[in-house]
């Protein structure tokens, strides 16, 4: 159906203020097509950053798991340093793999909020991914971490803020960055 406007102004500046009309329409309409086709183009996520984690699972091991590893991250050498310098090496060390899986479905939560003598205020929520139309499609991804165990040494504090356990990353191209990271 076609735009019509009516004329209001003088006969001399009606043309004008049509074309001006139009022109205006004409720019919202490309604007909104191209922010549209925009917003449907996908981003490639970038390559996740590998995380160094380590913490204390019980009085005789620390355990370090270094995860999100791309398939062209190698781990070299992991340590725990003591706060004088020494390095004590893992006695294990295993490769674990696996598949994860995210979905993007229309959720359902039901919730409650507050207690006793305020009463309580039931909820129901629906959640709509509107980045991602392509609801019930399922993206896997590989995962891989390297999980080392290091027994501790009997000098051990959980105190002294000098422990540290080092990891060394080696990318594609053979370049080592070694990571720092605190035993919780």
């Amino acid at each position: 159906m076609p735009i019509r406007f009516r004329r209001t102004l003088s006969r001399r500046g009606g043309d004008a203020y049509l074309m001006h009309m139009r022109a205006v329409i004409l720019m919202l309409v490309v604007t909104l097509v191209a922010g549209t086709l925009a917003g449907c183009g996908g981003r490639a996520e970038p390559p996740p950053y590998p995380s160094v984690r380590a913490m204390r699972v019980d009085y005789a091991t620390i355990e370090v798991r270094v995860s999100d590893l791309t398939p062209s991250t190698q781990v070299g050498d992991i340590r725990l340093v003591a706060p004088d310098g020494r390095t004590f090496e893992p006695e294990s060390r295993r490769t674990v793999r696996g598949i994860a899986a995210t979905s993007e479905r229309p959720a359902v939560g039901v919730g409650a909020t507050g207690g006793s003598e305020s009463g309580v205020d039931p909820s129901i929520s629906l959640s709509l991914p509107l980045t991602n139309w392509s609801w019930f499609r399922t993206e896997e991804r590989d995962i891989r971490a390297v999980v080392a165990r290091i027994p501790v040494p009997g000098d051990y504090s959980d105190a002294d803020e000098g422990w540290h356990v080092q990891a060394e990353l080696i990318d594609a191209a053979g370049v080592g960055r070694t990571r720092h990271t605190p035993v919780r």
